[in-house]
């Protein structure tokens, strides 16, 4: 049976339709990936239009979200 991984931190982004993905990314990863020539970003599976990113939030999780998550 594989291992788990329990991350940290993990980053909401939310999306102009008010869409929240959660993923194990930083938020200065995804402004530097923002902020350089790219249009689109890959957070968790999904691709996602810079200009489409409302906000992004880093949360502190327990160890109940990180199983649910």
């Amino acid at each position: 049976m594989p291992d788990l991984k329990v991350y940290e931190k993990l980053t909401v982004v939310k999306l102009k339709d008010w869409t929240q993905i959660v993923a194990p990314i930083l938020v200065d990863d995804l402004l530097k990936a923002c902020n350089s020539w790219l249009t689109f970003v890959k957070v968790w599976w999904v691709m996602v239009n810079v200009n489409f990113i409302m906000s992004a939030e880093e949360k502190q999780w327990n160890t109940i979200d990180n199983f649910v998550l």
